[in-house]
């Protein structure tokens, strides 16, 4: 007969205990999924206590409350492991989450009643700047100052400058520039398309890939960009806040051709009801085993290896012919302080449109398949 579970050694197992308030985040996201593999195995008020103590490691260590509820709610009999909208950086008026001058957070929000600036809406605050994980976040003031000015422009032009003078672009260079920017721009308008292309960055070592990369994701909306890509991390992120993923992958047609769930939320991130679906509770009922986790969002794939043409990617893409590795020196990686006042004119005016009710104007693309 199998004797009680010793649950405190279990919690320093998983390693919740080891938890400090200077633990990465992606480190701290691994042993929460530790700890839900683990209270699988376990049945009844075992598992309550065990995740009770989760919980009270998380809340020690200062780290992610939210993913501490997150973690309980697998466990109840009413659960829904999705993330609730309430729970979420998205939603309703929302624009963004914002930095006031003491380096709080609020919200800035529009609607019919203007674009603005509040620390709470419809009794939600935001998360902690701590547990937001894109950068950089958006500076209250000088959004504030870009609404003041001309918020009904998007800087595509000081956009394509930027990527011109900070990167060296394929050929022709003023025609990649204004492209790129209007995918960047784009990134703030995800909720008008039904399919927003991945960006795809390819080639050999050395052709300024990862600089270029950069370069459009940190004036995107919510650039994000990892070395060590962990599905369970970038899973939430997408589906909490909608970030713009960088992600560097050497062999991109061997990790596709693996299956699995990095891969699955690569390919369904181009479609505006795109999720990835997960079997997180092998013992449950059924009807109650599978999450599912929104994948739409932008993308951005950095890879050494070429994608086929007859990968399923290769429509979802916008490929971008890197130029042969030159000789002539190139300037500082772009970095997220250089663009806060790029940031602030982007998200001035994505409120602003919000606010007056603007759409895009409708056209007929002129191709076919995917790529219309």
């Amino acid at each position: 007969m199998k004797g009680p579970t010793d649950i405190s050694a279990l919690v320093r197992t998983v390693g919740m205990s080891s938890l400090t308030k200077g633990t990465n985040r992606n480190v701290v996201l691994e042993v929460v999924d530790q700890a839900l593999e683990e209270a699988r195995s376990l049945t009844g008020n075992e598992r309550l206590v065990f995740l009770k103590e989760c919980e009270k490691c998380l809340r020690t260590a200062g780290s992610l409350v939210g993913e501490a509820r997150d973690l309980l709610r697998p466990t109840g009999q009413d659960s829904q492991d999705a993330p609730a909208d309430s729970d979420s950086t998205l939603g309703g008026a929302i624009i963004d989450v914002v930095a006031l001058a003491d380096g709080s957070p609020a919200w800035l929000l529009a609607d019919e009643q203007g674009p603005r600036i509040e620390a709470e809406h419809e009794g939600r605050k935001p998360w902690p700047r701590s547990a937001l994980p894109w950068q950089p976040i958006g500076d209250a003031r000088r959004i504030e100052d870009a609404l003041s000015d001309d918020p009904s422009r998007a800087p595509t032009t000081e956009l394509a400058q930027l990527l011109r003078e900070r990167v060296v672009l394929p050929a022709p260079a003023d025609t990649w520039s204004v492209l790129l920017a209007a995918w960047t721009i784009g990134t703030y308008l995800l909720d008008d398309f039904s399919y927003f292309p991945l960006l795809l960055l390819e080639g050999p070592p050395e052709r300024g890939k990862t600089r270029l990369g950069k370069a459009v994701l940190w004036p995107s909306y919510r650039g994000l960009f990892t070395p060590s890509p962990s599905e369970a991390t970038l899973r939430r992120d997408r589906a909490y806040h909608r970030i713009t993923m960088l992600l560097d992958v050497e062999d991109l047609p061997g990790l596709l051709k693996q299956g699995g769930g990095l891969g699955g939320l690569i390919l369904n991130s181009w479609e505006r009801d795109g999720v990835v679906r997960r079997c997180i509770h092998s013992d449950a009922p059924p009807q109650e085993q599978i999450q599912e986790w929104k994948a739409y969002g932008a993308t951005i794939l950095i890879t050494n290896k070429p994608v086929s043409d007859g990968s399923p990617l290769a429509s979802r893409c916008l490929r971008v012919p890197m130029p042969e590795a030159g000789h002539s020196p190139v300037p500082d990686s772009l970095r997220p302080h250089d663009v806060v006042d790029l940031k602030a004119q982007l998200l001035a005016w994505a409120a602003d449109r919000r606010a007056r009710g603007l759409r895009l104007p409708d056209i007929d693309p002129p191709f076919t398949g995917r790529l219309r």
